[in-house]
Formats: C-alpha cells, sequence, structure tokens
C-alpha cells in the first residue's frame, strides 16, 4: 500500500471505535520509570551536542580566517539537531504510553489515545531521518495504518502494544542506522581528519611547525648515535674522529630542541581532539544502545501485562542515560 493511501487508512480509522475502553488481561505496570528513563537518555544525548558545538566553535582560534573552522560548527548542529528532535519524539511516546498505563488502571483511557501517540511519534520522529523518502517509509507507513486499526478495534492495553509495537521496532532500528550515519560525519576519515589537516597547517604557518625536518633530524641522530658507538669500538681509538661525531650530535641535538616547543603543543592539541573525538563517537555508540533498549522494553511490554510478569527492567536504559553523561562530564574537565 503507497504511503499516501496508508495515511487515508489512519485517518478514516480515527472515526472507527473511539469508545473503546482499554483493559489489561494481567497487572498493567507502573511505566513511569520507562518514560523517565527515556527522557534522561534524551538529556544526555542532547547535551553532547551542546559541548561538542561548543568545542568545535573554540577550534577556530586556530585560524579564525580558515573557513573550515567557522563552518564545521553549524556543519555538525544541522547533522545533530534532527537527531534530537527524533529522540524527543522517543521521549513523548513514552510520556504518552505511562499515562495512558496509568489511566487505563482505572479504566479511564480509551484506545484512540494509544494511537494518537504512535501516528505522533512516528510523525515526529519520521520527519528528522526522512522517513517519507526512505525506501522503508512505505512499508513503515502501511504498518503503522494497520496498527491503528487494530488499536481502534481492541479493549486490551496488551494487544494494543502488541499492534504498535512492530511500528516502534521498524522507527527504531531506522533512528539507530541514522545515528550510525553521524558517526561516519565524526570519523578520522571526515571531520576529525580534516580538522587535525587544519591544526597542522596552522602550526606550520603560525609557528614555522615542519614535520618533515624534525623527522630528519631524529633520524640524523640515530645515525650520529651509531657513528659514535662504532668508533668507541674500533681498533685501534679514532679520538679525533670521536670528536667529529660527538660535535655532530650536539649540533643535531640543539636543533632538534629548538622544534620541541611547536611539537610537544601540536601534539597535545592533536591528542585532545583525537580524545574529544573519541568520547563523541562513544556517545553515539551509547545512544544507538540506548535505543535499542528502549525499543526492547516496549516489545516486552505486551506480554509484561498479559502474562502478570513483573515490569521490564529499565535499568540498562537507565544506566546507558547515566554513561552517556558520565562521559560528558569527564570531556568538561580541564
Amino acid at each position: 500500500m503507497p504511503a499516501d493511501q496508508a495515511k487515508a487508512t489512519i485517518r478514516r480509522g480515527s472515526f472507527t471505535l473511539l469508545g473503546l475502553i482499554l483493559t489489561a488481561c494481567g497487572t498493567i505496570p507502573d511505566l513511569e520509570p520507562y518514560a523517565q528513563s527515556t527522557a534522561m537518555l534524551e538529556r544526555a544525548v542532547s547535551s553532547s551536542h551542546d559541548l561538542v558545538h561548543k568545542e568545535l566553535a573554540s577550534l577556530q582560534s586556530y585560524d579564525p580566517d580558515d573557513s573550515e573552522f567557522s563552518e564545521f560548527p553549524q556543519r555538525f548542529s544541522s547533522a545533530w539537531q534532527p537527531r534530537i528532535q527524533a529522540m524527543g519524539a522517543m521521549v513523548s511516546y513514552s510520556d504518552s504510553l505511562a499515562a495512558i498505563a496509568q489511566s487505563a488502571k482505572d479504566g479511564k483511557h480509551n484506545a484512540s489515545t494509544l494511537a494518537d501517540s504512535l501516528q505522533a511519534f512516528v510523525g515526529a520522529a519520521g520527519g528528522p531521518i526522512g522517513l517519507a523518502a526512505s525506501p522503508t517509509g512505505a512499508k513503515v507507513f502501511t504498518a503503522l495504518a494497520a496498527a491503528v486499526i487494530e488499536i481502534r478495534a481492541t479493549h486490551d492495553l496488551d494487544k494494543a502494544i502488541s499492534a504498535a509495537d512492530p511500528v516502534i521496532q521498524e522507527v527504531s532500528d531506522l533512528l539507530i542506522a541514522d545515528f550510525a550515519t553521524l558517526e561516519t560525519l565524526l570519523s578520522k576519515d571526515q571531520l576529525e581528519a580534516t580538522l587535525e589537516a587544519s591544526i597542522k597547517r596552522s602550526y606550520a604557518t603560525n609557528f614555522g611547525a615542519d614535520p618533515k625536518y624534525r623527522k630528519d633530524l631524529i633520524k640524523a641522530q640515530k645515525n650520529a648515535i651509531a657513528a659514535i658507538q662504532q668508533v668507541q669500538l674500533s681498533a685501534p681509538p679514532h679520538p679525533d674522529e670521536l670528536k667529529l661525531v660527538e660535535v655532530r650530535l650536539s649540533q643535531i641535538n640543539e636543533w632538534l630542541a629548538a622544534t620541541n616547543p611547536w611539537h610537544n603543543q601540536q601534539a597535545s592539541d592533536l591528542r585532545e581532539l583525537h580524545a574529544r573525538f573519541a568520547n563523541q563517537r562513544l556517545v553515539l555508540s551509547k545512544a544507538k544502545d540506548g535505543i535499542k533498549e528502549w525499543s526492547t522494553i516496549h516489545h516486552s511490554l505486551a506480554n509484561t501485562i498479559k502474562l502478570n510478569r513483573q515490569r521490564p527492567n529499565f535499568r540498562l536504559l537507565y544506566n546507558t542515560a547515566l554513561e552517556i553523561q558520565a562521559i560528558l562530564n569527564e570531556g568538561k574537565q580541564p
């Protein structure tokens, strides 16, 4: 079914069975921790954007005239903001699901509320990741249309969640794949490598940094040391020759020492740059883990209610949010 027909089906289904009241075959769990953990994850990921944007902006001090430095903060934000919006959609859906579960305990929430929340989630998450234009967009919208009809036709919360779950899983997988594209942007082959090259250009321009010259000196130093060792082992001794190579080594050491200030500072700046990007890639990896944990919990909810099991374990999702925040806190340290 094409995406436009699927959307039309959803609209027609909106007028069907609006009065159905959600109940449950088993005990309805408290889903507030689910909503709170999801919000923690979104806040942590959002904070990572603010930190990295600030760090990228600070790199412009290396060379204010280098357009690459000035473009990267905005380029990063343009890529990052849609992902934050999509995670905001996860928070809104989780909040709605927690509210529905709470109201369903009293038999006050009708089926249309969960259907509306599912539609809102797909609309809010799908826009930023380009769902409508993606190869799987039609599949998701078709599944959404079927889920909405099924949700509105059921009295049971567990069945309603089961109907919504395939859509949640599809969109969550797309979000995870989308975060992977941002990891690629931050990879050593793209943004990080470009900034490294820019920093090296800045040192060459402002401090006369010449890595090849330093490399040649290090090679000459090793050769001079080897020559001294060879002369010292020769028989009979050659004091004049030894003095010559020692003078040569002393001169090389002096020249090499003169390169230490720019070399050491540049090396320090590059280590810091690589550490920043390594942390940010770790945040993105953890964000993908969090989305997977979020969708896994959703998948287990129907059986949790139907079979009277204990509520799902929200600890992994909660801990992932804490881990991201810890990474960010470490990155803020001077």
